[in-house]
């Protein structure tokens, strides 16, 4: 018996092996360089903070922080990304931050234009929000929309995703520091 798969199935399941392979490419460089269910619900709050749009020029390493909030930067490197991922794809970086009694892993993609990041932040949030709960918040700077973040949560961990003009930004880490990671970055 044979199955089809749609194109919207192989990316679905391509993006949900990168963000597999990204938080173990992310985890490692850590230890080699330091030792409503099933749903959405949107939310029109913003994170507080110095939200702030993101550059649109510049290296990812320019953009990564020392300090966010109270977890600091311990490792950096780039993880290795499937294919499908490349499309558009201008630069990455994975960083983990540690402080709070928690890891935060974080991943960034810089993208050819925003339209190519915000499509690859809203497959991976339907395919990893796949039975799990999913809160959508919008972001803005001073009134002007600058992007669209999804908390995911569910179990042991946290999954933040959010765009910002042509990058897709990803943490995770146990339950609640995800998001306080990701409303206290200023990107």
């Amino acid at each position: 018996m044979a199955f089809g798969v749609g194109a919207v199935g192989c990316v679905g399941v391509l993006v949900a092996a990168f963000f597999g392979v990204a938080i173990l490419v992310v985890s490692r460089l850590g230890k080699s360089s330091s030792g409503s269910s099933g749903g959405d619900s949107s939310g029109q709050t913003e994170p507080a903070g110095g939200r702030q749009q993101a550059p649109s020029e510049g290296s990812l390493k320019d953009l990564a922080r020392t300090q966010v909030g109270p977890y600091k930067l311990v490792s950096a490197g780039h993880p290795d990304l499937p294919d499908s991922l490349h499309d558009g794809l201008t630069d990455n970086l994975g960083l983990i931050y540690q402080g709070a009694g928690a890891k935060v892993d974080h991943v960034l993609l810089a993208y050819s234009s925003a339209e190519q990041a915000a499509r690859v932040c809203s497959v991976m949030i339907q395919v990893l929000g796949e039975k799990k709960s999913v809160r959508k918040l919008s972001l803005s700077n001073q009134g002007v929309h600058i992007g669209d973040m999804a908390v995911i949560s569910g179990g042991a961990s946290e999954l933040v995703l959010w765009n910002d003009k042509n990058l897709c930004l990803q943490a995770s880490a146990p339950p609640t520091h995800a998001f306080t990671f990701a409303k206290d970055v200023p990107y």
